[in-house]
């Protein structure tokens, strides 16, 4: 494989292995015809590799009519709950199972300088020119690179952000995006027949679909197929065309979500995420606590959630040590000590862990970024109006703020804009005032 210079330095090397995965459990599916009484089952929480995960299907909101799922389509799980499908046009559209909520349908402006351009939102991007591919994963660098001679987009078998997977010589071959390097994946002893292979959230470095079962990979392990069985027979004579799965991290490996494309257009599947196990609250924790702490803490002022939140660590040590040790919590000797289960110490413990991610800025508080919405000023201005960019672009601080590295990736490899490539020097200025960007 050769790279193309004017982008990014890459590296690409070869990796060779499998994943085991053995895990308890059925998946199946259901058609969206026949969920309704199954989706009004609430009572099963899910969640965790071995449990029954509850049935549901992906009914399309009317409002998204534009956004055809009988047309290839590439979709992936951000989270056990959240989907985003993606059109080689550039249109996109989010789906949240836990609500059942969809987005708007977007359409990236970039998409008309690709052949195909498939965007991913956040998650990132993968883009095709004539002879060479756009790599983008989440926040990681944008990646330009020189397909191989046997690479084709015909023979594609997954994309997902940063990620191409397709057949060549009776093999298969992935170029994944890893950090600021692409790199090229050829595993050894590839089933017959994969017609669909890609990346794994957790655990194992790829997973693959044969027609009939999930194997997974692991440069350790080679393939293994994932015990969890699929029963298509609800599929009808429908055929899948696309899947995706979303695993839990967990011994054997196991998914807790899975979404079908049927070649009718139908969106089939099963998550644990319809039924979501209630966000540990203080409310919860107050009558352990109530019996369990404040007899012997009051003064310490443990009936109050503040209390809580600045002793979190303290007690979270105390509750995880061996119930004899020095230390722990209650006092094993005490017959409070004595009767408190295991369940009763993982409810608090789950409210900790809630906290600590909050502190962390990883779910919930206010950390989303405040998007600037005002307009360009200055060189980057004069810069914009000379090559006409706003016309696709717009002229709004906060898309060239987001999108300066896709840019300048594109403005050095002369298919921005698409009237013409710039010399060295006009590159260089544009390139300059984009990297000084904010």
């Amino acid at each position: 494989m050769t790279l193309n210079k004017s982008s990014y330095v890459l590296t690409v090397s070869l990796a060779l292995g499998a994943c085991s995965a053995e895990g308890p459990g059925k998946l199946k599916i259901v058609r969206q015809a026949d969920a309704q009484g199954a989706a009004a089952d609430k009572s099963s929480p899910g969640g965790t590799a071995g449990e029954k995960l509850n049935l549901a299907a992906i009914t399309v909101d009317p409002g998204i009519k534009d956004f055809d799922f009988t047309k290839p389509t590439e979709f992936i799980w951000t989270t056990s709950s959240d989907l985003i499908f993606a059109h080689p046009d550039g249109k996109s559209v989010t789906f949240n199972i836990k609500n059942l909520t969809w987005s708007s349908v977007a359409t990236e402006p970039t998409a008309i300088d690709y052949l195909k351009f498939y965007d991913f939102r956040e998650a990132g991007s993968i883009g095709t020119h004539a002879d060479t591919l756009t790599l983008h994963h989440g926040q990681d660098a944008i990646i330009l690179m020189k397909e191989s001679d046997d690479f084709k987009a015909s023979t594609m078998i997954g994309l997902n952000p940063g990620f191409a997977a397709f057949t060549a010589n009776s093999t298969v071959k992935i170029i994944m995006a890893v950090g600021a390097e692409a790199k090229l994946y050829v595993p050894a002893n590839v089933p017959v027949g994969l017609v669909q292979v890609y990346p794994c959230n957790v655990r194992c470095l790829f997973w693959g679909f044969d027609g009939t079962k999930i194997l997974t990979y692991t440069e350790a392990a080679g393939w293994s197929p994932l015990s969890q069985a699929i029963d298509f027979s609800l599929l009808g004579k429908e055929k899948v065309v696309r899947m995706a799965l979303h695993f839990v991290d967990a011994s054997p490996l196991a998914a807790d979500s899975i979404l079908i494309q049927s070649d009718a257009g139908h969106l089939l599947g099963q998550v644990a995420s319809t039924v979501v196990k209630p966000e540990p609250s203080f409310a919860q924790i107050k009558p352990v606590a109530d019996r369990f702490c404040v007899t012997c803490h009051l003064d310490d002022g443990f009936e109050k959630e503040n209390t809580w939140k600045s002793l979190k660590s303290s007690i979270e040590t105390r509750l995880r040590a061996n119930p004899s040790a020095k230390g722990a919590m209650p006092p094993a000797e005490t017959t409070i000590g004595k009767s408190m289960s295991q369940g009763e110490r993982d409810i608090i413990l789950a409210w900790i862990v809630k906290q600590n991610q909050i502190e962390r800025g990883t779910i919930g508080g206010t950390t989303d970024p405040v998007v600037d919405t005002s307009d360009i000023s200055g060189d980057l201005k004069t810069q914009v109006a000379l090559y006409a960019c706003s016309s696709c672009h717009g002229t709004k601080n906060e898309w060239w703020t987001t999108h300066k590295a896709n840019a300048i990736v594109r403005i050095n490899a002369g298919t921005m804009p698409p009237t013409g490539a710039l010399t060295v020097v006009q590159k260089k200025a544009f390139v300059d005032i984009l990297n000084a960007l904010k």
